[in-house]
């Protein structure tokens, strides 16, 4: 009795199911690959990108700064644990920081020049705790007081201005004007400063002064990286002797 033709046979004189190679053998034969296998019902695998390590990679290239290696972390949670510091290259200091309260530009004033700064009967270096790296500026007496700080490559955002600051004792309440710009937009005036609870902090302390929105930066006037200049002055409001305050810096914080 002579064996029936299989349907291949019929439809086209197709190969027999024994000559039909097997999966697995298709498999074997395929041509291999470096780049990961997908299997249903698994997450889709995703090569791992630092991209808060290639942000700094990046930050250090652009501005010059003296970042090592090994002071790079590969998430923005390992930074703020670490609290990184990261210095731009000018003499007046500015940093980008990251800890517990987040990322922040942070100026230290100790390094800018203003009215009488070097003259020592009139102001002095003073090493303090809380101090942002140690030397806080202490004002012993002056009676013009004119003093500008600047934080230098700030992105355009939202933000909190904190002055890092402390006071020997209260006689130097709201003799002094304050004043805050970005770029050339005044955003920020007080002519009565320090208040009642400023002057009260013996010991360097973080005071808000005013917050900073998107809104107020100018992006037609940013420069070739994109940034801008935030500017912090005080000034005398009255020609009496001010004295005993202790001036170390201040965070801009991102929120």
């Amino acid at each position: 009795m002579s064996q029936l033709p299989t349907l291949g046979q019929i439809i086209g004189g197709g190969a027999s199911p024994q000559s039909i190679p097997s999966q697995q053998n298709q498999q074997q034969n395929m041509p291999q690959s470096n780049y990961p296998t997908f299997q249903p019902g698994y997450a889709q695998y995703e090569a791992p990108v630092n991209v808060f390590r290639n942000e700094i990679v990046n930050l250090r290239t652009q501005y010059g700064m003296n970042i090592a290696d090994n002071q790079i972390d590969n998430t923005i949670e390992e930074a703020k644990r670490n609290k990184r510091m990261y210095e731009f290259p000018e003499k007046d200091k500015n940093y980008i920081r990251y800890d517990e309260k987040g990322k922040s530009y942070i100026l230290v004033a100790d390094t800018f020049d203003w009215a009488h700064k070097n003259n020592k009967e009139y102001f002095k270096s003073q090493n303090m705790p809380n101090s942002y790296t140690g030397v806080a500026a202490h004002l012993i007496k002056v009676c013009w007081l004119e003093v500008k700080l600047a934080f230098a490559h700030v992105k355009p955002g939202n933000y909190q201005l904190f002055v890092n600051q402390a006071f020997e004792n209260s006689q130097i309440q709201n003799q002094i004007k304050c004043k805050v710009l970005v770029g050339d937009k005044e955003v920020f005036s007080n002519n009565s400063y320090p208040n009642n609870e400023m002057a009260q902090h013996k010991n360097l302390t973080e005071t808000l002064i005013c917050t900073i929105k998107k809104e107020d930066f100018d992006m037609g006037k940013l420069d070739k990286n994109g940034d801008a200049v935030v500017k912090l002055e005080f000034g005398g409001n009255n020609n009496s002797w001010k004295k005993g305050w202790s001036l170390d810096g201040a965070r801009l914080l991102a929120v």
